[in-house]
């Protein structure tokens, strides 16, 4: 059941850090973003985002119990960037993908505290199958990063 913790452990920190990595906001305000403003937005949260995450350590964790530590503060960093993206005004080609994004680091963050609890509860089963539901997740918020670099948006560190 260790070994089977660990890749677990593993596997939900390799994919929240890409997760991290791909999405992101930081405030805005006022009338409409230009596509500069907006790029460069996306780019600095998202480039916190990722320092957050590579901060934390997660992407070493090495068993489910250390991931109880760590997830309480990234998630408030997700819940954080999924608001600071909602409170943006992109440009209008970019509404609903800003839209996605938000709704997965929300999602993100909602599957965080729920990888706490079953870390917590050493729920090897449950921990699987939030990894496999954070995998969708991060489907979700790569298709909106996906869409944006088609639409030209040179996004940084977004769907890598």
């Amino acid at each position: 059941m260790e070994r089977a913790g660990k890749k677990t452990a593993a596997v939900v920190a390799v994919a929240m850090v890409a997760l991290a990595a791909g999405c992101g906001g930081g405030g805005g305000g006022g009338g409409r973003l230009s596509k500069s403003q907006y790029e460069q937005k996306l780019k600095s949260e998202g480039s916190h985002l990722k320092s957050a995450f590579s901060g934390s350590g997660i992407e070493k964790s090495s068993n489910v119990i250390d991931l109880t530590t760590k997830l309480p503060s990234l998630q408030k960093e997700l819940d954080q960037s999924a608001s600071d993206l909602e409170d943006l005004n992109p440009p209008q080609d970019a509404e609903a993908d800003n839209a996605k994004l938000a709704d997965a680091l929300h999602k993100a963050a909602d599957k965080f505290g729920e990888l706490k609890k079953a870390a917590k509860a050493q729920d090897q089963k449950r921990l699987q199958q939030l990894t496999q539901e954070v995998g969708a997740i991060l489907q979700e918020g790569k298709a909106a990063s996906d869409d944006l670099k088609a639409k030209g948006y040179d996004i940084g560190t977004l769907g890598q």
